[in-house]
């Protein structure tokens, strides 16, 4: 049987320029000087990195050729539990997710009969009012199992496929949905002027906390839909969407152009995921988690999750201005693919 075939990075890059040693002056005074030479694209044009080799060879090692393939042509793609994490890993995110709702909000969580209000304040079905059932957000924090969560292997190489491999993270946000959650509309998370970009600016990872079905208010999406690079129409879509049914401890994956909706939520009890999604860093993320991360999550992790935090980023800078190997890194991954 013939090997695989290699892939190796050429040097067939744009044409690159040599900014010299020079000073920048903020409003505190005049800042560091850059560190010379550092190498900015001056084509404009998006282009290929070592980045991709890198995803290439973690979706060999990872098995996950199948899904790739699904993600680039379909829009989407759902990872069977064994492919993604232990089941472990699943069952104590879904234990402090609920273990969150009951500490902040007067509601006890039942996975077989919903929720149940502890105060005439808030009724047990004001959260079900909404299509996303009741969101949860500055989460990651509150348990070690999130950040394991975050960093999961199989997460990080589906999306690189869409954001490439120095994204920051958008929102970790978990949903847990009752019955009477009406449903949500078709559309995608690519909220800009059409065409949208061939590029991903954003993707979506739902990790399952419970089992996903069409009448418990699963998700739903639209094959080949991130090819139109723009939103549905009212009416469009409908006739092509597919109910995502699949285990807990599932992973779906979809690009920021896919349209994707939900069924409501008929059956007793609840449905709880959680939602993930990361960004290319020149994006405002809707969570601050750039200078809220403590240090000793940033102090036990992988410098990836640093990055993800974005605490790389030169954006916003003081009048000290920025530090230059940050800019000078910012701007080349901000061009390339992947």
């Amino acid at each position: 049987m013939a090997s695989p075939v290699e892939f190796k990075p050429t040097n067939d890059a744009p044409e690159n320029v040599q900014i010299s040693k020079g000073m920048m002056v903020g409003g505190g005074g005049p800042a560091a000087s850059y560190a010379a030479p550092m190498n900015v694209s001056t084509t404009g044009l998006p282009h290929i990195d070592d980045g991709l080799f890198r995803t290439v060879d973690k979706i060999r090692e990872l098995g996950l050729e199948r899904h790739a393939m699904e993600l680039e042509l379909l829009g989407y793609t759902v990872v069977e539990p064994e492919k993604v994490a232990p089941i472990d890993v699943t069952d104590r995110a879904l234990e402090r997710v609920l273990g969150i709702v009951e500490k902040r909000l007067p509601l006890k969580c039942d996975l077989e009969t919903g929720f149940t209000s502890t105060s005439p304040d808030l009724s047990a079905d004001a959260p079900n009012r909404s299509p996303f059932g009741l969101t949860l957000t500055h989460v990651l924090f509150e348990d070690r199992v999130f950040e394991e969560v975050l960093l999961n292997e199989t997460l990080e190489a589906l999306t690189n496929i869409c954001v490439g491999t120095n994204p920051v993270l958008y929102t970790f946000s978990p949903f847990v949905k009752g019955a009477g959650s009406p449903p949500l509309p078709l559309h995608c998370d690519h909220h800009m002027p059409a065409p949208h970009p061939e590029a991903d600016y954003r993707c979506t990872a739902i990790w399952l906390l419970t089992d996903f079905s069409g009448d418990n208010g699963a998700t739903v999406l639209v094959p080949g839909s991130h090819r139109l690079r723009r939103q549905p129409l009212p009416s469009e879509g409908a006739d092509r969407q597919v109910p995502l049914q699949a285990p807990r401890g599932s992973l779906l994956v979809f690009h920021g152009s896919t349209w994707h909706g939900a069924f409501a939520r008929t059956l007793p009890g609840l449905r709880v995921s959680l939602h993930i999604q990361f960004s290319r860093h020149f994006m405002h993320t809707t969570e601050a988690f750039r200078g809220n991360a403590p240090q000793e999550a940033i102090d036990r992790n992988p410098e990836r999750f640093r990055w993800l935090m974005g605490d790389f980023l030169h954006y916003e800078y003081g009048p000290g201005g920025p530090e230059p190997a940050q800019m000078g890194r910012n701007i080349k991954s901000g061009e390339a693919l992947y």
